[in-house]
């Protein structure tokens, strides 16, 4: 339990405590997929970067094949 005179560090440390991980969840995946798609539009706009992630993943040889 927070007390008036502790340090604002172990006001900190009460609020993480209490925030429950069901609130942080949806903050987490929330941010994970505006990252997924900025990488995506990233790809998109830049061809250089498309044809090396289908390297990447697919090889050479069959990211010839996308193009």
């Amino acid at each position: 339990m927070y007390q008036s005179g502790a340090s604002p560090g172990s006001a900190l440390a009460t609020v993480v405590q209490g925030v429950p991980a069901a609130a942080i969840a949806p903050a987490y995946t929330c941010a994970s997929a505006v990252h997924y798609a900025l990488c995506g539009l990233r790809i998109s706009l830049d061809p250089e970067r498309k044809r090396e992630s289908m390297e990447k993943y697919l090889g050479p040889t069959r990211s010839r094949e996308w193009n």
